[in-house]
């Protein structure tokens, strides 16, 4: 349903293809995997199928075994002091109960997948506690400096618009030689699938232009609510209601503004000077990388 004048550009109205009832569109595209090509049948100036053309690559598969990503976990939390940004979550649970306490960030008291009291202690289901704190995530600002020794983020980072900038923001908290763990959706797995995977050029923009959490302008609206596939997000409603919810990011944080893959996450480590201690995937759905701070 799209016009094509509106993909293309306006038409000169001396041009045949502007006069003719319908025609073939054929469109070719230099992507990461080479040329693409597709056609489409345009009747009356919209298109009559989708035009798909996806840079898209697979993700790297890496495998380490359970009993691995346990020990390094452990090593990481175990008995020391942390926090997590955006949860609780059930990926977590092994950590709450072995540290000493991990503290809960959220945006607002009230989010999609929990209500929270700033100031409180949360008591975590399966055993651990923290205090709660309402603060954007993002700059963690009114935390100190070299204050814990850990940081998570399960299913997180990916909601962010600078991503750089909130990764470095759990740096400055984390002590030297403290850990920052992060867990994110493969994007085979999930609703993301027919999306490309986001490049470290575009997050870096976004972090030396210091562009704000609430401009919808770098929400990357356009990729998510034409590239998710509606399938696989049940929640999300029919296609009017998942736009609705996405027009209502800044205060829902429901968008999954970009696509991570382990080298992604390789990239912007080295631009914090970051270790890469581990990378792995947890099931079909979580690449979980374990940072730590020189």
């Amino acid at each position: 349903g799209y016009n094509i004048a509106s993909l293309l550009g306006s038409v000169p109205v001396g041009d045949a293809s502007a006069r003719a009832t319908s025609f073939i569109l054929n469109v070719t595209a230099m992507t990461k995997n080479g040329f693409e090509s597709q056609s489409v049948v345009v009747v009356d100036g919209l298109l009559q199928s989708d035009l798909l053309l996806s840079h898209t690559l697979p993700t790297q598969a890496i495998q380490m075994d359970k009993s691995q990503v346990d020990a390094v976990l452990a090593h990481a939390t175990g008995g020391k002091q942390g926090l997590e940004i955006g949860g609780p979550s059930n990926n977590f649970a092994n950590v709450y109960k072995s540290a000493s306490k991990t503290d809960l960030i959220n945006f607002s008291e009230k989010t999609l997948w929990g209500t929270f009291k700033g100031g409180d202690e949360f008591r975590y289901r399966d055993g651990g506690k923290g205090t709660v704190h309402i603060m954007d995530g993002s700059t963690l600002a009114g935390l100190a400096d070299n204050t814990y020794d850990f940081a998570l983020g399960s299913h997180y980072l990916e909601h962010l618009i600078n991503p750089i900038k909130a990764l470095a923001s759990m740096r400055r908290v984390v002590r030297p030689g403290g850990h920052i763990i992060l867990v994110l959706p493969r994007k085979e797995a999930c609703f993301d699938r027919l999306r490309g995977t986001s490049t470290i050029e575009e997050l870096l923009f976004r972090f030396v232009n210091s562009v704000p959490e609430d401009d919808m302008r770098f929400a990357n609206v356009d990729a998510w609510t034409l590239g998710n596939d509606l399938e696989r997000d049940k929640p999300a409603g029919n296609l009017a209601q998942f736009r609705a919810r996405t027009l209502r990011f800044p205060s829902n944080k429901a968008i999954h503004v970009h696509v991570y893959d382990f080298k992604l996450l390789e990239d912007m480590a080295k631009v914090l000077s970051l270790k890469v201690v581990m990378q792995s995937l947890v099931g079909a759905l979580d690449q979980l990388v374990v940072f730590r701070k020189p």
